[in-house]
């Protein structure tokens, strides 16, 4: 049940400027007060878009928790 805005700039198409990054992502993680190593996350495809994806995150070896991350525009 975990979840996190990242907040993007985007044109006057609401298109993104580029992906959301790992960095991106690490950041508004850790202000939601969980620290996670940029390695454990696994990330399907590229979020290039406004709107919510998941993404896994690698707790175990054989575990991957998934969680919600939401790309809002600022």
């Amino acid at each position: 049940g975990v979840s996190c805005t990242v907040s993007v700039e985007v044109n006057d198409l609401e298109k993104l400027y580029g992906a959301v990054s790992e960095t991106e992502i690490i950041k508004a993680l850790k202000e939601e007060g969980f620290d996670i190593d940029k390695k454990a996350l696994i990330i399907e495809k590229p979020l290039e878009e406004l709107g919510i994806f998941e993404v896994g995150v690698k707790v175990h070896a054989e575990v991957i928790a998934k969680i919600k991350i939401w790309v809002t525009k600022k």
